[in-house]
């Protein structure tokens, strides 16, 4: 797996983009790891890209807020 190089802040605060960012260099600190099972890479991709789209849909929210609404 290569690495993944920072987005653009593409909507997010700089707070979410903060935590994006955090996100991008636990994948890229994982992927360096040893391999100790053939699926530790797709399981940890699986569960980044969950916390991924949580903050996705911040975004979704805050920028559509007339149709989500989650109050």
């Amino acid at each position: 797996m290569s690495e993944t190089t920072h987005p653009p802040a593409g909507g997010l605060t700089r707070q979410e983009k903060d935590i994006m960012i955090s996100l991008i260099e636990a994948w890229n600190n994982f992927v360096k790891l040893p391999v100790l099972h053939p699926d530790d890479n797709g399981e940890f991709r699986h569960h980044l890209h969950a916390l991924q789209n949580s903050l996705a849909s911040r975004v979704v929210f805050r920028e559509h807020d007339d149709y989500w609404r989650v109050r």
